[in-house]
């Protein structure tokens, strides 16, 4: 994601930080994950009430979501779940 700064993964989840509003996060990885031969699944809420946007591939889900770290940084997650 253009301006992501700090991240880490392991082997099923991949974090970032990024100083960015949320919509064009969300909005970027709608437009993004499809031409990967993802598609777009539903959206919703995790645990702490952050959106969260759940992609298949296969029998792969990909979830995104974005919380909120301090009032300009958010903390995205990437989670990758096999079946």
């Amino acid at each position: 994601m253009p301006g992501a700064l700090a991240g880490q993964d392991d082997d099923y989840q991949y974090q970032y930080t990024i100083e960015q509003e949320i919509l064009p996060v969300l909005t970027y990885y709608k437009t993004k994950l499809p031409k990967l031969g993802w598609s777009f699944d539903q959206s919703g809420t995790g645990y702490q009430g952050e959106p969260l946007l759940t992609f298949k591939k296969g029998t792969r889900v990909l979830g995104v979501s974005v919380v909120l770290l301090s009032p300009k940084d958010y903390l995205l997650l990437i989670t990758l779940a096999f079946p």
